[in-house]
């Protein structure tokens, strides 16, 4: 992806390039890190339905529920990725 390229909201929220190992050697890490790929894109969509529905929305109600949705989808991607690296 460029450097300048605006990123959409779940590339900044879920699959922040800190966050993906750069030299994985064992066999174990290999599978986590897939695994963990995998749950990132998955989480990645859902936030950005929830962030296309907050930004079509004219209701203040919905738009507050998407931002927590969105929140708690990060939180729950977080501990899933904590969960496959866990003791590894």
């Amino acid at each position: 992806m460029q450097k300048n390229a605006k990123k959409s909201l779940w590339f900044k929220i879920v699959y922040n390039k800190e966050n993906i190992p750069e030299k994985v050697n064992d066999e174990k890490e290999i599978e986590s890190a897939m695994f963990q790929d995998y749950l990132r894109k998955n989480f990645a969509e859902l936030i950005n339905q929830m962030d296309g529905l907050r930004n079509d929305s004219e209701s203040p109600d919905q738009k507050r529920l998407c931002s927590i949705a969105i929140s708690k989808l990060e939180e729950a991607c977080m501990f899933c990725v904590k969960a496959v690296t866990y003791d590894i």
